[in-house]
């Protein structure tokens, strides 16, 4: 078996698209498990890779513009396109930021998972 650990696979084009259309039904069905706020982040999360891969008009720079600060709002991680450390002084102050957002966040899911267990 080891002798076949540097042979590449690719799929066909066929072969990709009907992967791509298996993965976009995931997605939508993904989508609609969410909660409102999740479902917001999610919309953002993914509008902002669309723009980051492509070129963009004016419109849509300002566009992924309101979508990463949308994104910075609703989970309090920071971002810029210009500083280092979105705009913080340091690393360490960078992941304090983060580490913050994902405390919120937990704290968030043990509050509704202990009014899911009360009911």
């Amino acid at each position: 078996m080891d002798d076949y650990k540097s042979i590449g696979i690719y799929l066909e084009k066929e072969e990709k698209e009907r992967v791509e259309t298996f993965l976009i039904h995931i997605d939508h069905l993904f989508r609609l498990t969410l909660s409102e706020k999740q479902r917001k982040i999610y919309d953002a999360f993914k509008a902002t890779h669309v723009f980051k891969d492509n070129g963009m008009t004016v419109k849509g720079y300002l566009e992924f513009i309101r979508v990463t600060k949308e994104l910075m709002a609703l989970t309090g991680i920071p971002f810029s396109l210009e500083a280092d450390y979105a705009g913080l002084e340091s690393q360490n102050d960078w992941d304090a930021a983060v580490t913050k957002a994902f405390h919120n966040a937990a704290r968030g899911e043990e509050k509704r998972n202990k009014r899911k267990t009360d009911k």
